[in-house]
């Protein structure tokens, strides 16, 4: 699910404009077009945890993000939460050159013999956001109920014709291009989604220039 209006009352919250745009130090930001996760719980034969991974080759400074996950149930410790390596985040040389692939391309996924993996227990409604260079992932989900989550990030404006594209996915209700190799994810879903003058602006429909930082002080959008 990436087109429901529920996800764009969340996109669209000044106060995430607000940390996004500190943490960027700009005001002309877009969001991207993520989905939610659910994660049931681990059974054998099932898909099993994330493995720990980066999101972009650690060592393309160049390939700079901050990926956020919003919880949308409970993810105490062991019920398939957020898991990380911050000491690997530290500790440059332990980052491997070399990388394997898969038929989707290339997967960052560094060995974490020697380092701590630190799970990050979410309550429900909590934020964490993560440079993208940290190796991250999650565990299992030992716990009798599912997991879910959804993803977001905000980020500088693109081109004219990145804007163009993200016009035409969000009219068609289709998912960004990178995602469509996933199971479920070529799928067409045509939304009309309600947006406030942020949210405008955020998807491209209305341009950044000229506009003040001071319009990220309006009301929340009710749920």
């Amino acid at each position: 699910m990436w087109a429901h209006q529920s996800q764009w009352n969340i996109r669209q919250l000044p106060v995430l404009y607000e940390i996004w745009s500190s943490i960027w130090n700009r005001h002309d930001l877009w969001t991207d077009i993520n989905s939610c996760r659910v994660t049931p719980p681990w059974r054998e034969g099932n898909a099993d945890a994330l493995p720990i991974h980066f999101d972009v080759d650690p060592h393309d400074s160049t390939q700079q993000w901050y990926p956020g996950i919003v919880a949308l149930t409970d993810a105490p410790r062991g019920q398939g939460g957020f898991r990380c390596v911050p000491s690997m985040f530290r500790d440059r040389a332990s980052w491997p050159t070399a990388w394997p692939t898969s038929r989707h391309g290339v997967e960052y996924r560094p060995a974490t013999e020697g380092h701590e993996v630190v799970e990050v227990p979410l309550r429900k409604g909590d934020l964490l956001i993560l440079d993208s260079h940290l190796p991250h992932g999650t565990t299992r989900t030992t716990g009798p109920s599912p997991r879910a989550v959804f993803y977001l990030q905000l980020h500088p404006c693109g081109t004219e014709s990145e804007r163009r594209t993200r016009l035409d996915d969000v009219r068609l209700g289709r998912c960004p291009s990178w995602w469509r190799w996933k199971p479920g994810h070529d799928r067409l879903d045509p939304r009309t989604p309600e947006l406030t003058a942020i949210g405008h602006r955020l998807l491209g429909t209305i341009a950044w220039h000229g506009a003040e930082i001071a319009t990220a002080r309006e009301p929340s959008v009710d749920r």
